[in-house]
């Protein structure tokens, strides 16, 4: 079961840093849009940092479901 929580968690530590890299990617592609006036590129860049946002909380929802795991399995060795 360690084992799988290792895993488990790696594989979300990765999907945060991919989700963090698209709210940057987003925010960037939000900020030059809006100085371009291009509303098109505007609406997109909206959703893609909706999508990351939940990426993101999903992503620290699983982290903490992992902690809450390891904190239990610690007690439950006591």
């Amino acid at each position: 079961l360690q084992k799988q929580l290792d895993q488990k968690q790696t594989e979300q530590s990765n999907s945060l840093k991919a989700a963090e890299g698209l709210l940057v990617d987003a925010e960037k592609r939000l900020s030059e849009a809006i100085k371009a006036g291009d509303m098109c590129q505007v609406s997109v860049a909206s959703g893609l940092l909706e999508v990351g946002r939940k990426r993101v909380a999903a992503v620290n929802r699983e982290l903490t479901s992992i902690a809450e795991n390891r904190k239990k399995m610690k007690i439950d060795d006591i």
